[in-house]
């Protein structure tokens, strides 16, 4: 029996029964520390402990004389006799117990004699129980003199001293142990890791310590008393057999064996140069070395990296083979690459299928009621509703109050009869009527102020009888070219014209329904986004589709300019690549009109389907992330192929290239970096930044807001989105600070629509006015008078505002910020803002983005989309090589060298350029050798015209007015100088003298003279268009009040014979220098009718004219000419007036001309039948004429 040194061995494990009885002598272990958990299980035979500190026992079974516990917690305690001072039991089964009914919440009792008890708790202070039998027992604590138990389960127990003869302890944790004696003079440990021992009293056969020298040595006493040491160390005598008994121990130091055949080793660490092992089964295994034959592994892993290495280098034709493979996969990285592989996976094909399928965006639904009723129904594809759903519903019939919407789905069932709102908690009725397309989005679990809704569907827009659902541009916009009433318009930087054959626009701008009809270069209020009826054979004569169809615009699309074809309006989607793009209008309301909706998707037929070009980036997305997958795989693939073969260097330059490659494709480590460094948290803290999408810069020029690329557009506002939960962190709008940079360059605002203001900052709110929600908005207008203004800025200026309270309005929610203000127009210059910030919190801060925004992670995706949507675009749109070479012209003043068939050359050597094509030996020009059109056919030597009535002019080139010579169908030739050397003169000729001089010769042959006119000069027409200089209206006096032309009279009391009533003047101060002696052809009057003057209808303008040439004494009409047309509110319409009125402004005879309705009884209504008020001259809109005239001219005989 050996004694362990204290460290001997650190940590290590020692098995069951390795350390049997006889061990540890009588008496060893007099005093020991065991530190806790030290003994992960101990099995302890027979221990006598005078005294134990156990934290926490599991005893199977206790036998004890005494027991003193302050707290011990039994679940089962068979006792003949418990004394204790309280005892807590869930369950106590008490032999001799005589008690009718307890409910005792507080006892004290003495002596107790209860035949049954039932109690949920019970506190004793004292009990003599002579006998209790109890099954189980919950005692939180217990004070026991004396426990005597057959069997005890104790989870904890606290005893200051326990007199234990036998234990069985499973695990003991103990700070201090105490072993005076253990059974038969012996204590039995069958597994002792001891760190540290304090003994105070050991008694061993031999004791071996480790001396300085790291040797071991025994230690004994002589006969006479001496202490002497022997060293101990194992010889090869010492193991004749190459064996260690199974006995014996060794403790430390070096083992060489031939053979080493163990049923267990435990160690902490060992250090083996070498292990051949048929089998290796370890938790942890680190070698510097590992030679493996065959490795069959579920998985390897590792902390950063696995490194293999090998001795050997790589074939170089393998090396080149690899790398070869290396780029060809950096080569399919590409952004060209990657759409190529998306579009042409059958993931791709499959989506693409479904989707044309099923169409995309909101599901159509056709209602299957049949007859009035406010239960709606109808049939879809999809299986099963969920939260956000959304499909546009055609109402076949009218309704009635208190709408549901009972869907039949695609596996046969129903989704019950679900409550439709018309908005809030205001339920859907009769808003909508027959024939109306009504978008629905499905809700669940929703929340309105105090009224919960388990579940609905929520109309888009609230109907409003006045507008229906159209949505008007909330300023006028000005007519590039002239617009017909009823027709889709598009705009540009000079203004908005008609769409047509044949006319690009670009789509980033939208296209819009003008309501009325609009001159050329005058300005329109009538635009809309949305129109619920548009009337399309205005523009196409022939048109008509299928109702419930989408509408589609036809035409060309390269890069954002798209130009409609001929047929440029359809609802029938092509069924093969035709090369055309098609742009959603929208949804067919009826065989010959549609409802134009705000966005118009983009179409194409690719890979034989007909899908929404938008659909790419998701696809790619897709298809990008099954190639990452697939990409990595080989990557992983080849890279072990390296590692195998190649040079170490090599290996890591590949590596990194590999792992750039799959850094460049994984949309998940882009994610992780972005919202790692954001500041990625919702919650209410200083700094945090509730405006969305503030970064900018916003330009406004000329007080028009300019989009990315520097583009005015007709906005005057730019509004930004902001988070959901501002209008809560801000204590309903109580507090918020507004900061931003701007920065101004030549700002001039003193001729703006209010002096002064150059633009401005708002909020805008929401809030319920008679239970409508409407939207307003309060903020500051940035003024020339501010002490911060300057014209320019040399660099950004940071502005702070606030805080900003709007309680006062009672708001229900925050809507959104904006920039810049229509107050402001008229401001001339630039103004620039960018990092808007809106806070809640009691300071301003510097700019950061709003957490939403993942410092423009949104942008930059919605960015990526767009590039990979193009991108796709101009894949489809690109042409072969070939026919590239064949179409491609090349221009120089010198002939190509390089030649091919059929090569086109543009020789700017020649005046004018001159296209030709080589035919394989010559160049020669391009163009026909006869040209014929029209009845006109220029041959090679002659030009012959052979129309039965046409006129030929040649015109000078320096005065295109003077006719120098021309030449009728009836043979009649004129001209202005005629230079000869001889003229011979046969058959009629006109009257005149026929004389020969200036070296020129005369010659009459049988010449007949006609007597008759001489054939005219014709002088091409000439159209002005005169702005009125003067508009005043006359009412018992020329009134002050306004300079519109008013027509007829208002009155708040109703008719009477003393009314005075208006007479509209307009004079034309610039015509008569213009049109005198002029011979006038045509002449058009333009007026625009403002709102809220007289009836909402359209109604009728009677026209005179008048003497008066300024608004001087009472006005005297000359000329009475009576109705020239109706004019409705809000438009501006052309009319066409007698020649006579402008040719007595141009003569003299009329000073100007007047609206004037004659007077007659209209009883009790407000104004007269065609009361009208016309924009005057302080209008964009001021009256005009519009006039066609003809110089005149002489004829030459």
């Amino acid at each position: 029996a050996r004694q362990l040194a204290s460290g001997s061995i650190s940590g290590t494990k020692l098995m069951l029964n390795s350390i049997g009885s006889g061990h540890l002598q009588n008496g060893a272990v007099g005093s020991l520390q065991i530190k806790n958990a030290a003994i992960g299980s101990a099995h302890i035979q027979d221990a006598c402990i005078t005294r134990a500190h156990i934290a926490e026992a599991l005893i199977d079974t206790l036998n004890v004389n005494a027991l003193t516990a302050v707290t011990a917690k039994i679940k089962e305690l068979a006792a003949g006799s418990i004394t204790t001072d309280d005892l807590y039991a869930s369950v106590a089964m008490i032999a001799a117990a005589q008690l009718t009914t307890a409910n005792i919440v507080s006892a004290d009792i003495h002596w107790a004699d209860i035949e049954a008890l039932t109690a949920s708790i019970a506190q004793v202070s004292k009990a003599q129980i002579t006998a209790a039998a109890i099954d189980e027992a919950n005692i939180d604590w217990a004070a026991i003199t004396t426990l005597t138990a057959a069997t005890a389960e104790i989870v904890k127990a606290q005893m200051q001293t326990a007199d234990i003869d036998w234990s069985h302890i499973r695990d003991l944790a103990t700070d201090t142990a105490i072993i005076t004696q253990g059974t038969a003079g012996k204590l039995y440990i069958a597994r002792l890791a001891v760190t540290e021992a304090n003994m105070a009293s050991l008694t061993v056969g031999e004791l071996v310590v480790k001396g300085t020298d790291g040797h071991f040595y025994a230690l004994s006493v002589d006969e006479g008393g001496q202490v002497v040491t022997t060293l101990k160390q194992i010889a090869n005598d010492d193991v004749a057999d190459q064996s260690i008994d199974g006995g014996e121990k060794i403790i430390e130091g070096t083992i060489t064996a031939g053979t080493l055949n163990v049923q267990d080793i435990f160690a902490n660490n060992a250090v083996i140069r070498s292990l051949i092992a048929a089998n290796l089964d370890v938790d942890t295994l680190f070698a510097r070395e590992a030679t493996v034959a065959a490795l069959n592994a579920m998985d390897i892993t590792s902390n950063t990296y696995l490194k293999l290495m090998v001795s050997g280098k790589a074939d170089k034709e393998e090396l080149d083979a690899l790398n070869e493979r290396v780029s060809a996969a950096e080569l399919k990285l590409t952004e060209d690459a990657i759409v190529s592989t998306v579009t042409g996976s059958d993931q791709y094909r499959e989506d693409l299928a479904a989707i044309t399928a099923t169409g995309s965006g909101p599901e159509f639904v056709v209602g299957t009621q049949t007859s009035y009723t406010a239960a709606w129904t109808g049939n879809v594809s999809f299986s099963e509703l969920h939260d956000g759903q959304q499909i546009t519903y055609w109402l076949p019939v009218g309704s009635g109050s208190n709408v549901t919407l009972d869907l039949t789905l695609a596996d046969g069932s129903t989704t019950g009869a679900i409550p439709c709102y018309f908005g809030g908690s205001t339920r859907l009725g009769t808003q909508y009527t027959s024939g109306n397309v009504v978008r629905l989005t499905y809700r669940e679990n929703v929340v309105i102020y105090s009224t919960s809704i388990p579940k609905g569907w929520w109309a888009d827009a609230n109907y409003n009888t006045d507008t229906y659902d159209r949505i008007r541009i909330g300023t006028t916009l000005k007519a590039k070219s002239a617009i017909s009433a009823g027709r889709l318009a598009v705009g540009d930087e000079e203004g908005c014209f008609q769409v047509t054959n044949s006319v690009p626009f670009d789509v980033t701008r939208p296209i819009l329904y003008c309501a009325s009809a609009v001159s050329a270069g005058a300005y329109g209020a009538g635009f809309y986004l949305t129109y619920p009826f548009c009337y399309l054979r205005n523009a196409d004569p022939d048109f008509s589709g299928t109702v419930g169809t989408t509408c589609y615009l036809v035409g060309i699309l390269a890069g954002t300019t798209f130009t409609p074809v001929e047929n440029y309006l359809t609802s029938t989607v092509p069924t093969e690549e035709d090369g055309l793009t098609y742009m959603a209008l929208g949804t067919l309301t009826g065989e010959y009109q549609t409802t134009l909706f705000p966005e118009h998707p983009l179409y194409r037929f690719v890979d034989g389907a007909f899908k929404p070009l938008s659909q790419v980036a998701y696809e790619a997305s897709v298809a990008i992330d099954e190639t990452r997958r697939e990409m990595a795989t080989r990557f992983e693939q080849t890279d072990a192929a390296i590692a195998l073969k190649a040079d170490q260097t090599e290996v890591n330059s590949l590596s990194t290239r590999v792992q750039s490659a799959e850094q460049k494709i994984t949309p998940q480590a882009i994610t992780a970096t972005v919202a790692a460094s954001a500041l990625y948290a919702f919650e209410k803290y200083e700094g945090r930044n509730y405006c969305l999408e503030s970064d900018g810069p916003f330009l406004f020029t000329d007080n028009r807001y300019c989009d990315e690329d520097g583009s005015a557009t007709y906005l005057v506002q730019k509004t930004l989105p902001v988070s959901d939960d501002l209008f809560s962190h801000s204590n309903s709008g109580s507090a918020i600070r507004i900061s931003l940079d701007i920065q101004r360059q030549n700002v001039d605002a003193s001729e703006a629509t209010t002096p002064g203001i150059y633009s401005g900052f708002w909020v805008y709110y929401q809030y319920m006015d008679a239970g409508v929600l409407k939207t307003s908005g309060l903020g500051w207008y940035l003024r020339t008078t501010d002490a911060s203004f300057v014209a320019s800025d040399e660099d950004w200026v940071r502005l702070r505002y606030g805080p900003l309270n709007l309680t006062s309005y009672n708001p229900v929610a925050i809507a959104y910020f904006a920039l810049g203000t229509a107050s402001a127009n008229g401001t001339t210059g630039t103004v620039r803002f960018r990092n808007v910030k809106l806070e809640v919190l009691s300071n301003w801060t510097d700019w950061s983005a709003a957490p939403e925004d993942i410092y423009g992670m949104a942008r930059r995706m919605t960015d990526a989309e767009s590039r990979i949507t193009q991108n796709a675009n101009n894949i489809a749109l690109k042409v072969s090589t070939s026919l590239y070479n064949t179409e491609k012209v090349y221009r120089s003043n010198t002939a190509p060298t390089t030649l091919y068939t059929n090569m086109l050359w543009l020789d700017t050597s020649l005046s004018p350029p001159i296209l030709k094509r080589y035919t394989g030996s010559a160049w020669i020009a391009v163009g026909a050798q006869e040209l014929k059109t029209s009845g006109i056919t220029i041959g090679g030597n002659n030009v012959a015209i052979t129309t039965e009535n046409f006129l030929l002019q040649l015109l000078d080139p320096a005065n295109n007015e003077n006719v120098l010579m021309e030449m009728s169908a009836n043979g009649n030739v004129g001209f202005r100088e005629l230079y000869a050397g001889y003229i011979i003169a046969t058959g009629t000729v006109p009257n005149g003298s026929r004389v020969a001089g200036n070296n020129g010769q005369l010659f009459d042959a049988n010449v007949t003279v006609d007597y008759g006119t001489a054939i005219p000069v014709v002088v091409p027409d000439s159209t002005t268009v005169q702005y009125a200089t003067l508009t005043k209206s006359y009412r018992g006096g020329w009134r002050s009040d306004t300079v519109d032309v008013v027509q007829g009279v208002y009155s708040d009391y109703g008719y009477s014979s003393g009314l005075s009533w208006n007479y509209g003047c307009m004079w034309f101060g610039n015509l008569r220098s213009v049109l005198s002696g002029m011979s006038l052809k045509s002449a058009t009057l333009t007026l625009y009718r403002k709102t809220g003057s007289g009836s909402s209808s359209a109604k009728t303008l009677y026209l005179c004219a008048i003497t008066n040439t300024t608004a001087s004494g009472v006005p005297s009409i000359a000329a009475n000419y009576g109705a020239i047309g109706t004019i409705g509110r809000a438009q501006q319409a052309t009319f066409a007036i007698p020649l006579a009125a402008v040719q007595g402004l141009a003569n003299g005879t009329y000073g100007g001309l007047c609206l004037y309705e004659s007077p007659y009884n209209f009883g009790s209504s407000n104004w007269s039948n065609c009361y009208m008020r016309m924009a005057g001259t302080d209008n964009t809109y001021k009256p005009y004429l519009q006039v066609v005239y003809n110089s005149g001219g002489t004829a030459v005989g």
